[in-house]
């Protein structure tokens, strides 16, 4: 038998994924305004992820993204997905344990869609 989780540990799995999402973008926002008042700089062409325009049909396509072009996606992005690991998941229905990678998976479409970029 389980023990019920506490108030507070049930209140931060329902709201962890939405606060997150919304400062991601918030942040995301602000540095996009940042980079169009001060213009271009060198953070701005730094490696930020991974764009892989064509998942399904070409995986192993991938264009590197700089800082202001990863902003881009997030702030675009119709769906944002977390890494979660999930330790002993094929006997572990409550995800007791269960812990969130420094990964996103964001999706989106560019006219089609443009696969799901891998910010890291």
């Amino acid at each position: 038998m389980t023990s019920p989780r506490p108030p507070i540990a049930m209140m931060q799995g329902g709201f962890f994924k939405p606060e997150v999402t919304r400062i991601l973008i918030s942040c995301a926002a602000g540095l996009r305004i940042q980079f169009d008042q001060l213009g271009p700089k060198d953070e701005q062409s730094s490696d930020c992820g991974k764009l892989f325009p064509n998942w399904a049909t070409d995986p192993d396509k991938v264009e590197v993204l700089s800082l202001r072009e990863a902003c881009n996606k997030i702030i675009h992005a119709t769906d944002i997905r977390f890494d979660v690991v999930v330790p002993d998941a094929a006997i572990n229905p409550d995800e007791e344990g269960a812990y969130y990678q420094p990964h996103l998976y964001l999706y989106g479409s560019k006219g089609a869609t443009i696969g799901a970029p891998s910010c890291r």
